[in-house]
């Protein structure tokens, strides 16, 4: 049990696991653009959209995760 709840202990580590993604996720996004600028030397344009392409990837990709896991991967097919 968690904390004396009636919550199993794997919970605990669920919500870890979610808030460690959720800040390495927001602090590449913080840096990311600046990252393209000062080190690889791209322009501002280039960068911004490596950085808008790379934000709609991180929200696009579970979806296509889950149309392959529902019809190609799933257990009811």
């Amino acid at each position: 049990k968690l904390c004396g709840s009636n919550y199993p202990l794997s919970i605990a580590f669920i919500v870890v696991n979610e808030f460690c993604e959720r800040f390495s996720y927001y602090g590449m996004r913080a840096v990311l653009t600046l990252y393209f600028i000062s080190f690889f030397h791209w322009d501002e344009n280039l960068s911004t959209a490596v950085y808008h392409a790379f934000s709609a990837l991180c929200y696009f990709t579970p979806v296509i995760g889950a149309i392959m896991a529902d019809s190609w991967l799933g257990k009811y097919k």
